[in-house]
């Protein structure tokens, strides 16, 4: 059965495991893990010193790769397994410029996922009104689909002040 798993740029991804078994009387096993830009689990790229029965997919360029690994019996017998297909999807930043508030931590996100909205900052002498994507209120359940920089938004607080004509009497 083929398997398909989808990761962020730069995730850790999980292992590809195949087993193998053979009579008491044979001399082992060998493995090799091969590449592949099509879906095939023939004509793939070697991948070095990818010969034990786990390897670990790369998850640094974004696209989809195929996977598959040729166990080698006694030197003479090959079984190729099923293919397993990684997609790896883009990551983007987003920014969060507080305008002179406290600092928000940038979020990276995997494309088409969603941001999640942070803590309101804080600015003295200001009321944070929100986050702005130009001059655009932006909004949370918006699929992330490049690097952006969201902007506080904030109002000036206004303070009534009272004299007493009396003071100090």
């Amino acid at each position: 059965e083929n398997y398909t798993a989808n990761y962020a740029q730069n995730a850790t991804a999980n292992a590809l495991t195949v087993s193998a078994e053979y009579d008491s009387n044979s001399t082992g096993v060998t493995y090799q893990w091969h590449s592949n830009t099509t879906n095939s689990n023939t004509n793939g790229t070697l991948i070095t010193n990818a010969t034990s029965a786990s390897y670990k997919p790369s998850t640094t360029a974004v696209g989809t790769t195929y996977y598959y690994c040729v166990a080698t019996y006694d030197d003479e017998c090959t079984i190729t397994s099923n293919l397993a297909t990684i997609v790896v999807n883009p990551t983007y930043i987003v920014t969060f410029d507080s305008d002179g508030g406290s600092a928000v931590p940038q979020q990276n996100i995997e494309k088409g996922e969603t941001a999640t909205k942070p803590t309101d900052p804080t600015k003295a002498g200001h009321t944070f009104v929100g986050w702005y994507n130009g001059d655009a209120e932006f909004n949370f359940t918006t699929p992330i689909t490049g690097n952006i920089t969201l902007k506080a938004k904030w109002t000036i607080n206004r303070y009534t002040v009272t004299l007493n004509p009396n003071y100090p009497n």
